[in-house]
Order: C-alpha cells, then sequence, then structure tokens
C-alpha cells in the first residue's frame, strides 16, 4: 500500500470532483480515501421512526479518493516526498522552488 502524506487534522486542496479548488480539515483516513469537513456533502433520510415521528434529512461528508485531495501548505497545495536517513527516520519533505524543506517527521523504520 502507498504511503499516505495526509493525517487527520491536516488542510487539504480538493483537486478533482463538484468541490474542486476548496480547502477543508481532514477528519477521518480511511484506507485509501479521506473524509474532508464541508466537501462532497450529502444527503441522508432518515426514516420514521418512534424516536423521530416525522423522519429527517441529515448531511453528511462522503469520503473522497486519496488522489483527489493534495495537502495545502500556506493556502497551496503541496507535493510531499519521503526521505529516509540513514537512522531509519522517515521525513516529509515538500518541494518548492528547487529546494526542499522540512514538513513532517513521522516515524523510525525498522530493519
Amino acid at each position: 500500500m502507498k504511503r499516505r502524506s495526509v493525517c487527520v487534522g491536516d488542510t487539504v486542496y480538493v483537486l478533482a470532483g463538484n468541490d474542486k479548488g476548496k480547502q477543508g480539515k481532514v477528519l477521518r483516513c480511511l484506507k485509501d480515501k479521506v473524509v474532508v469537513e464541508g466537501i462532497n456533502v450529502r444527503v441522508k433520510n432518515i426514516k420514521r421512526s418512534q424516536e423521530n415521528p416525522k423522519g429527517k434529512r441529515i448531511n453528511i461528508e462522503a469520503p473522497l479518493h486519496i488522489s483527489n485531495v493534495r495537502l495545502s501548505i500556506d493556502n497551496q497545495p503541496a507535493r510531499l516526498f519521503v526521505k529516509v536517513r540513514e537512522k531509519g527516520r522517515e521525513l516529509w519533505n515538500k518541494h518548492s522552488d528547487g529546494s526542499s524543506s522540512l514538513y513532517r517527521s513521522v516515524r523510525e523504520r525498522k530493519g
């Protein structure tokens, strides 16, 4: 499985779909999808029941495929790459104008 550069709490930029160009905060990360706050909103109908005698409609955020979002740094979509140091520590770096700068230190690899 490919590494994910997006984590819960990150701000992402939507690259494709009805909400293209919008930004939002990641609420949940699934296997290859992410749920973003206020993006890809769908209406769910709740049936009548004793608790809800009239029934109702609620808005929920549907998941987006991870390839349709990109991490937003300084309100611009950014591409990240992984650099592994000699001790096995993974670092997420971002490209900017030919140079790279550290964005997030992830973990140490075993082996």
